[in-house]
């Protein structure tokens, strides 16, 4: 009976890297330590190195391990093409292509504020806004992409070319909140981007339908406003021009999709 129960848990094993190694996406409870991945892949020949696996439930890492190399482009470069990847601080996250629900919220964000700071029609200009942008972050951050990022032009005079990633760290930044990148967002890249120094960051949370803008003070996010169905709302750092926030969420009624679920490699 227990050598036909280790089969059994042998096979399962193979079953779950299988699934791992082919999709990047994976939902797995209870196996999230380096030792249990490890465990996990080492039978199995010389696939990728498995530093942990991150599920919607658990807080990612945000650092890797002592001793550890820290994933390099060319980590990114070898994902599928429906993968969507991050190094951030060293460690590589990866995750499917967001949602319509999630890029219809961020087309929102992106759209309001283009035309008056982006453009300078019926408000002041002097931005790059700019769409899930790669940007280079100092402290091993290669590939980093916000929903939606803005510079001032005078900090950016130029746009870098279509093949360079920015190396001018944002003066905003907003992130959508779906149900599983919420943790990942709130506990790995908010306190990434404020050791890198980005003066202002919004978090847009879908299935609450608020807004919460916050401003960095001392390396500190402070929170200085939160913002629901307003449809003048005047949110730092672009208050000098109001915004329809209610115009932002999806008919109500819409379902949110499990569409980002993480894998840490």
């Amino acid at each position: 009976m227990a050598l036909a129960s280790q089969d059994k848990y042998a096979t399962a094993e193979r079953e779950l890297l299988a699934v791992i190694t082919s999709r990047c996406t994976v939902e797995l409870f209870g196996l999230a330590s380096s030792a249990d991945a490890a465990r996990l892949a080492a039978p199995y020949g010389p696939r990728r190195h498995v530093t942990s696996l991150v599920t919607s439930s658990e807080a990612p890492m945000t650092t890797p391990k002592p001793g550890s190399k820290p994933a390099t482009l060319a980590d990114l470069e070898a994902l599928p093409p429906d993968v969507r990847g991050e190094i951030i601080e060293g460690v590589l996250y990866t995750r499917t292509r967001p949602r319509a629900r999630h890029q219809y919220i961020a087309g929102e964000v992106f759209g309001d504020l283009r035309v008056p700071f982006g453009k300078g029609r019926g408000g002041p200009g002097g931005w790059w806004i700019v769409l899930a942008p790669g940007l280079e972050l100092p402290n091993h951050s290669p590939e980093v992409a916000p929903d939606v990022a803005g510079w001032r032009r005078e900090r950016m005079p130029t746009l870098p070319s279509d093949d360079e990633s920015i190396r001018v760290v944002p003066d905003w930044i907003c992130e959508v909140l779906s149900k599983n990148t919420r943790r990942h967002d709130l506990g790995t890249k908010m306190p990434s981007y404020a050791r890198v120094g980005i003066a202002y960051a919004w978090i847009v949370d879908v299935g609450a339908r608020l807004v919460t803008a916050h401003r960095l003070e001392a390396g500190r996010w402070v929170t200085v406003g939160t913002y629901t169905d307003e449809t003048e709302a005047r949110i730092e750092p672009f208050d000098t021009v109001p915004l329809n926030i209610a115009d932002w969420w999806p008919p109500v009624g819409s379902v949110e999709g499990e569409d980002e679920i993480w894998l840490l490699t």
